[in-house]
């Protein structure tokens, strides 16, 4: 917790309460209560940092976040050819400065991937490499292209390619992408509070995805089915369907579990309002996981050979596959990123990148079947649709 983030408790009603981050109660992971913290306006941050029970008017709220601490997990299958049967993944604590564990057999533990944090872009893991956790939008982007939210029982922020979207997960620190190709970092403290001093803001990658899909599916989780959200056009976000799956044409325009409105929530990764939501349906959430560095229409501009995926420092911030079948996975390349290892768990699509559509899509679709699922993929060409929403990082 540094610059303007704020420890929060959440009420199951949506009531937000400042909590001291030394406070005992802000969380318990063991309890399924994952740590929350939110971003505010400039104008009201004085009045919740460095707070205690003091309560936060929504209005005055620009962000919510959940803390994904840093795990390995235990490898079930190394074999990226045979599905395998939803089953609880074994999660395993780790210290931001513990060496990283490099399982690769069945039984043994690997540190996710998500907590590899790749500084100098050499695609191997360094000293000083590895994290202590992220912090991930609890809802899809929100908002529009000035001031990008994060909240619910609003409307996800879309029609926007894979550029403008990594360009606005930018913005929560103050930096901005120029022209489809470069990162400028921001000097002084953004809008939201945070400063690129201390916080690196980014869209989501797959392999993050991957974390809060495997803590979701532990005993700190909810460790079965996230409930779709099947709000007509995906347009409110944190909504619940009434039952676990939903005819592909049976969606609504009243929501059955609003976010602020109920005690339980199986629409969140812990079945409480403390979670992630929308990682079911709603709008597609684009990762930033491509295929070979390929770009279609002109998106980070690779072709001209010094574009966004030529700049080593920028090969961090999205996960590189060379191979355009999720059957050539293996642990090393695809191990936590939900793709090989949870394929077609509960009937989730999966599809994976190929040159013509190189961007992997997460969550599926309001209007989807059974077909919708935190373990659910597609490919994606990147271009601006109504229908691709994303997540924002933060560590």
């Amino acid at each position: 917790i540094k610059d303007g983030l704020i420890p929060v408790t959440i009420a199951n009603n949506g009531a937000v309460t400042t909590i001291s981050k030394t406070d005992p109660n802000w969380y318990s992971y063991g309890n399924k209560e994952w740590a929350n913290a939110i971003l505010v306006t400039d104008s009201s941050r004085s009045k919740y940092l460095n707070t205690n029970n003091v309560p936060v008017t929504e209005s005055d709220i620009l962000a919510y976040f959940v803390w994904i601490p840093r795990y390995a997990y235990k490898i079930w299958t190394t074999d990226a050819t045979t599905t395998t049967s939803p089953q609880e993944i074994g999660i395993r604590w780790e210290r931001s400065n513990q060496e990283y564990t490099n399982g690769l057999q069945v039984g043994e533990y690997r540190t996710h991937p998500a907590f590899w944090w790749d500084t100098d872009g050499d695609r191997q893991i360094d000293n000083g490499e590895t994290i202590s956790g992220i912090w991930v939008g609890k809802f899809e982007t929100t908002g529009d292209a000035t001031t990008p939210t994060i909240k619910p029982r609003t409307t996800p922020l879309v029609n926007q390619t894979i550029s403008e979207q990594f360009d606005m997960a930018l913005k929560f620190n103050g930096s901005s992408l120029t022209n489809k190709r470069t990162i400028t970092y921001g000097t002084g403290t953004s809008q939201y509070g945070l400063t690129s001093a201390n916080y690196d803001s980014h869209m989501m990658k797959n392999s993050e995805w991957g974390a809060v899909a495997y803590l979701s599916h532990s005993i700190y989780g909810i460790n079965t089915e996230i409930r779709k959200n099947n709000y007509n056009n995906g347009e409110q976000a944190g909504c619940g369907a009434s039952y676990e799956l939903r005819n592909s044409a049976d969606t609504v325009t009243t929501c059955a579990i609003p976010y602020g409105e109920s005690t339980a929530y199986p629409q969140s990764t812990t079945e409480n309002i403390t979670g992630i939501f929308d990682m079911s349906g709603g709008k597609w959430d684009r990762v930033m996981g491509n295929y070979a560095n390929t770009e279609v229409n002109g998106e980070f501009d690779v072709t001209v050979g010094t574009g966004f995926f030529a700049q080593l420092n920028n090969q961090k911030y999205y996960d590189y596959y060379n191979f355009d079948a999720v059957t050539s996975c293996t642990i090393t390349t695809c191990g936590g990123h939900a793709l090989f290892e949870t394929k077609s768990w509960y009937n989730d699509y999966a599809v994976f990148v190929l040159s013509n559509a190189p961007w992997l899509i997460r969550s599926g679709r309001y209007d989807f079947d059974s077909a919708d699922g935190v373990f659910y993929s597609n490919k994606n060409t990147g271009r601006a649709t109504s229908n691709d929403g994303f997540r924002v990082v933060l560590f």
